[in-house]
């Protein structure tokens, strides 16, 4: 069988985009990319630091130079799960910790690779310490790609994400740089790849003066290290710079790299949810085989795990479908970061920010400065959310369906489209949806308040494409996708029926309004909700069971 891979190098000029972006950096990058005073007339070494995570790591001097950079050190005030902290309180881990921690997994995944005499095809040398082994420049291009993989990020971590791609240059560059190198890369990822193949980047690099540790050859210097960057680059957004490095860029951006590494870690840790995997047994796994992609019309040294190892990535497929279940699609966080999504918006029309690179310039800390201002944005900062006013559940729809006697073709059709996707995200029926709301509304003479958001809330579906770039590889066997040896399809399918959710977030006193509009829209589906509430009870104490249609 053959499988899938990266596609083959890019042929051609770069889109003229390319370089207006570049030219749009320029003034941010020499701005953040100031040397600190302390550096200024050092000879710069390296630094242990100690992780909550990864334990104690060294960082090399051209490391700890980039981390000092205004441009790493804003991460410190980005929070890695936006505003999960809302649900749980300890959940305040940045985007600075969480680089820390990818780059540590990074230089282990790689590391254990070499130790295992997986890396001959990169170099045929007997001493890792021989000048010009090639196997040392992956070792510092894929460390570099770790440090520089989030560097793009903003406020509130995928919030500011979204926000950004939709401002110019994006998202005409999303689709250009991924039809460019054939990948699938979001607007941080691409921000990221930029800054690190920038010609100011390698500038502040190649210049560095530092004293190399012990662990080190001789020779290396913020020149050869400078080389390096564009290569990182490209692993940062999964492209492979040749067939031999190909490995590296799957341990930057791959179905389990060293960012979901750290992150399921991480964020399970922080947030107090106890799920892990058994990392040793993923390494001890890991291999390193020539795959052939049809895409490349060439064979890759591609990452790939025997059968027999299957087990660790199970872990890691279940650890993520549990922190998207209990943490990232938690509905109290959904509500949170949905209206301030909103909210944003209209913030950053307001303050004329027309360019996406000016987004490298804020953090966390700008949404207190927004608060003065807009009073709604101090209400959600302090914690004052929307309410759920009607829930969405799959199996209990099912149930419903079940019970009815008249309209039960219409309402499987509704339910199928749902399963397939057809209602999630900015669908049509979504839009119905909020049409509706706002007639019965209007037929009750209600109006949304201005500052107020409506908020119905779709989540698409985990994308289970990303795991079948895994490839299992077993002696005398062809390589295969993960999906011929493990029902992946199967599990994701059973995860939405069973844990996904839709809601319709509202102000308290129009919860009542929104349920009844929601039932309309429903039974235009030929779905009749038959719950009724208890006699007797008055109405505002029934307002919390009631709007639960479709849950545990």
């Amino acid at each position: 069988m053959t499988v899938h891979s990266e596609t083959k190098s890019p042929h051609g000029k770069e889109p003229d985009l390319f370089g207006r972006m570049r030219n749009l950096l320029t003034p941010r990058l020499q701005r953040l990319l100031q040397v600190p005073d302390s550096h200024v007339h050092s000879t710069l070494e390296s630094k242990i630091i100690h992780d909550a995570i990864w334990g104690t790591n060294e960082f090399y001097p051209w490391e700890v130079a980039l981390l000092d950079t205004p441009l790493m050190q804003r991460l410190r005030y980005i929070k890695q799960t936006g505003l999960a902290y809302f649900v749980y309180p300890s959940a305040n881990h940045t985007r600075f910790d969480h680089t820390l921690g990818v780059l540590s997994a990074a230089s282990t995944v790689f590391m254990r690779l070499y130790l295992g005499g997986r890396l001959h095809h990169l170099s045929s040398a007997t001493s890792l310490f021989e000048a010009g082994n090639p196997i040392w420049h992956s070792y510092f291009a894929v460390r570099l790609a770790a440090l520089l993989h989030d560097c793009g990020h903003s406020l509130l971590s995928h919030t500011g994400e979204k926000l950004y791609s939709k401002i110019h240059p994006f998202p005409e560059l999303t689709t250009q740089l991924n039809n460019y190198f054939v990948v699938d890369s979001g607007a941080g990822e691409i921000m990221s790849y930029f800054i690190a193949s920038s010609p100011e980047l390698y500038k502040f690099v190649s210049q560095l003066q530092f004293s190399l540790p012990r662990s080190l050859p001789e020779g290396i210097n913020g020149k050869i290290i400078a080389d390096l960057l564009n290569q990182a680059a490209h692993f940062i957004i999964g492209y492979p710079s040749s067939s031999d490095t190909a490995f590296c860029a799957d341990i930057i951006n791959g179905p389990y790299d060293a960012d979901k590494l750290d992150y399921i870690r991480r964020d399970g840790h922080f947030a107090g949810i106890n799920i892990s995997y058994d990392l040793d047994r993923l390494l001890s796994q890991l291999n390193i085989e020539k795959v052939w992609s049809d895409k490349r019309d060439e064979s890759l040294w591609k990452l790939t795990v025997p059968a027999k190892g299957v087990n660790a990535l199970e872990q890691i497929v279940i650890s993520k479908f549990m922190l998207y279940s209990y943490l990232y699609y938690h509905p109290k966080v959904r509500a949170a970061e949905l209206e301030m999504l909103a909210l944003l918006r209209d913030v950053i029309k307001q303050s004329h920010i027309d360019d996406a690179t000016q987004f490298l310039e804020l953090d966390d800390s700008v949404l207190r400065e927004y608060a003065n201002s807009f009073p709604r944005v101090k209400q959600v900062l302090n914690r004052q959310l929307l309410f759920k006013a009607a829930e969405l559940n799959i199996r209990e729809l099912k149930e419903q369906i079940e019970r009815q006697v008249k309209g039960k073709g219409l309402a499987l059709d509704f339910l199928n489209r749902l399963i397939n996707g057809e209602f999630l995200g900015q669908s049509d029926a979504l839009h119905e949806l909020v049409d509706v709301i706002k007639r019965t509304c209007k037929a009750r003479k209600k109006r949304i308040p201005k500052d107020y958001e409506l908020i119905v809330d779709m989540p698409g579906r985990i994308k289970k494409d990303q795991f079948n770039r895994i490839v299992i590889d077993d002696p005398g066997a062809k390589p295969q996708p993960l999906s011929e040896v493990f029902p992946i399809e199967a599990w994701e399918e059973s995860y939405f029926q069973n844990r996904w959710r839709g809601y319709v977030f509202a102000p308290r006193e129009y919860v009542r309004i929104v349920l009844v509009a929601y039932r309309k829209w429903l039974e235009g589906y030929g779905i009749k909700i038959d719950d009724k509430p208890e006699l007797g009870i008055p109405q505002s104490k029934r307002i919390g069971p009631a709007r639960k249609l479709f849950t545990d």
